[in-house]
């Protein structure tokens, strides 16, 4: 019973801080430092322990993208997140007429953008840790220092040294030649089968999407989360595209793991928790509920139940049920 009741009143704050972002952000944000890891690689974002990092993030994702911008501006900072929504600003800028300018685009920033098929044969226009919890504190050399270490992120692996310069080597076409630690760094790989850990639900409207993603996002850095990941899409011809959009939302889940060490109760955990909200002229929102586990530890996950509703004007509801 304490611990549905510690729950539900973490995911009560958890909404009242989404809802309600302007209370004493800016003092609170502004305690962070910055540091220029190495010539021409940009300022990284540094924490000098993972509580201060957690911290600092659950006040930064609850702020609209203008007041993060402004608050990357006036610190000299410029995330992976901010430089992919200019590219990708910039490009629409021009019209997008036709699935070939979406192909140079690609091919014009490869460290940012690709082209993901899905299960159905779909094709999105992405860009790399988009759905990434780091993706808005990684700078766009995905760098960050959290304690006595520089990690650089991508989607399959975390890398992680002393110094930047240890890391400048890694690159988006090598770093798979990087996961077997034979260089000496510390490599956490991602994506690890463990379960039943992403759901996804869609609803078309002619050329407008609306898709809701729940995935169980892990990373070595801090505790995992469960993540309601939601984005609106836009298609001329055969690529779905971010867009602009009025995004609406209400919704729920619940999921169960097991932990590999655990010998006082062998059988599955479980917890749940509850979304719900609205934010105008969007490309994408999401939010979170911390699971209370070791990031080591996680084995079996599955979802056992989502119940709610996703929506844009341009779509009827997205309606996620399991």
């Amino acid at each position: 019973m304490m611990r549905k009741f510690t729950l539900l009143i973490m995911t009560l704050l958890m909404a009242t801080t989404f809802l309600f972002t302007g209370c004493n952000k800016e003092k609170d944000l502004g305690t962070t430092s910055i540091a220029l890891p190495s010539e021409g690689s940009g300022a990284m974002l540094c924490f000098s322990s993972t509580e201060e990092f957690v911290e600092t993030r659950q006040l930064l994702l609850f702020i609209d993208k203008e007041e993060r911008v402004k608050w990357e501006r006036e610190h000299g900072f410029q995330s992976y997140a901010t430089k992919c929504e200019k590219l990708f600003e910039a490009f629409e800028s021009k019209g997008i007429e036709s699935d070939d300018d979406i192909y140079a685009f690609v091919d014009t920033c490869p460290d940012y953008f690709y082209i993901y098929l899905d299960n159905d044969g779909e094709k999105y226009l992405r860009s790399y840790l988009e759905m990434d919890v780091l993706y808005a504190f990684v700078n766009e050399n995905r760098l960050i220092r959290i304690g006595n270490r520089v990690y650089k992120v991508y989607d399959d692996g975390i890398f992680a040294a002393e110094d930047a310069e240890s890391l400048s080597q890694i690159t988006i076409d090598n770093h798979h030649s990087f996961m077997d630690n034979s260089q000496g760094l510390l490599v956490f790989p991602r994506n690890e089968e463990k379960g039943d850990t992403k759901k996804i639900f869609r609803v078309t409207n002619g050329n407008d999407r609306t898709l809701a993603e729940f995935r169980l996002q892990e990373t070595p850095l801090f505790p995992w989360e469960v993540q309601f990941f939601m984005r609106p899409y836009h298609k001329t011809l055969g690529i779905w595209y971010w867009c602009n959009r009025h995004l609406s939302w209400d919704v729920s889940a619940s999921w169960r793991w097991r932990q590999y060490d655990d010998e006082v109760y062998p059988g599955f955990h479980s917890d749940n928790g509850s979304t719900a909200g609205s934010t105008e002229d969007t490309r994408s929102s999401y939010t979170y509920i911390f699971l209370p586990i070791n990031w080591y530890d996680v084995r079996d996950f599955s979802f056992t139940s989502i119940d709610g509703w996703a929506k844009t004007p341009s779509t009827d509801k997205c309606y996620c049920h399991l």
